[in-house]
């Protein structure tokens, strides 16, 4: 049995509707944005905060007005691909927790830090006054 054009498109376009997939995002819990951060800190501050010069900061997070939550130091010989595309995916997790809990803000922007100080051997953010 033949089946033209006539008969078949309706079906195809039916199934093309029918079949087409919602797109479904996944609940993001405090615990998971929780684990995502340690993760970045602990990739971020691999290293022994020896020398100023070595550390970055770096925004994370996502204020339900725009811009960065807060800041974090990052070691420049880290694997910054690996930890700016955790960062991103921080960042879109958190954008999306702030979304789904329709998380208010009062839209000030977060300071963004003048450099990183070691102290003790730990990164320390600075900020002017």
């Amino acid at each position: 049995m033949k089946l033209n054009l006539l008969t078949t498109m309706p079906l195809m376009m039916f199934c093309f509707f029918a079949c087409e997939q919602e797109e479904i995002s996944k609940e993001v819990s405090v615990d998971d944005l929780n684990q995502m951060k340690a993760d970045i800190l602990t990739l971020a501050q691999s290293r022994p905060c020896t020398d100023d010069t070595d550390w970055q900061p770096y925004p994370l997070g996502s204020k339900p007005c725009g811009g960065p939550a807060e800041y974090f130091a990052y070691h420049v010989s880290v694997d910054t691909s690996k930890l700016f595309a955790m960062v991103a995916n921080y960042n879109e997790a958190h954008k999306s927790y702030n979304e789904q809990n329709k998380i208010g803000s009062d839209c000030s922007l977060t300071q963004q830090p003048s450099g990183v100080a070691c102290k003790q051997n730990a990164p320390v953010l600075l900020y002017n006054q």
